[in-house]
């Protein structure tokens, strides 16, 4: 029966939703950049502390650099300056066990 099927497809997902966590909103404060993560900040970085952001309105920033000058960091800190939540996806399992800790 496609309807039972459907109707507990949607069970399983809500479920699956709410185990992992997905349902929970991102509580991030914007202390200062050397309280959030326990250094001063990198050249990149202190740009994104720095820089003016709109309130009202959305923001668009995209960050690039080499690796190591800190664009994970200074991407989280813009997230936390404007309050919202934050989606991360990275390219492999590696990365993402990497990322995980910061």
């Amino acid at each position: 029966d496609l309807a039972a099927y459907i109707a507990k497809s949607q069970t399983g997902a809500e479920n699956a939703y709410q185990t992992a966590g997905l349902n929970q909103q991102a509580s991030l404060r914007a202390w200062p950049f050397d309280q959030h993560f326990g250094f001063e900040p990198r050249p990149l970085q202190a740009i994104a502390r720095d820089l003016p952001l709109h309130t009202d309105a959305p923001n668009l920033v995209i960050v690039e650099g080499p690796t190591g000058e800190g664009k994970t960091e200074s991407a989280f800190y813009l997230t936390a300056r404007l309050g919202g939540g934050v989606y991360v996806a990275m390219p492999s399992q590696a990365t993402s066990d990497g990322l995980f800790p910061r």
